[in-house]
């Protein structure tokens, strides 16, 4: 059974490649800012699973990803540029990456 950690990051990491693969969608960014309001939630870096160092490091950089592409979006629906899009690809990226590192890492403590 899925750990709750592990199944708000992998809703995470779905909506941060659902974003980055419809970049302009605003329902999408929409989905996404939500998704990632359990991730800057206290209660995801202060987990059973932050007793561990590496686990904690990666916990903590996921909440600060996810912090940053928020206030991304949350600019982005005041902006009326094309670039507000764009403004969230790269954190959303790198979001991504920590998310899907965070998964493999709680399946291997799952596994062993």
């Amino acid at each position: 059974m899925l750990s709750d950690i592990q199944l708000i990051a992998k809703a995470a990491e779905k909506a941060c490649a659902a974003a980055l693969n419809h970049p302009k969608n605003k329902d999408v960014r929409e989905h996404l800012f939500d998704a990632l309001g359990a991730v800057i939630d206290p209660a995801f870096v202060e987990s059973d699973a932050a007793q561990l160092a590496h686990l904690h490091d990666l916990l903590r950089r996921a909440s600060v990803g996810a912090d940053t592409v928020r206030v991304r979006i949350d600019n982005s629906r005041h902006s009326r540029m094309a670039a507000s899009a764009a403004s969230i690809r790269y954190p959303a990226r790198d979001l991504q990456q920590l998310l899907s590192q965070l998964i493999g890492e709680l399946a291997e403590g799952r596994d062993a």
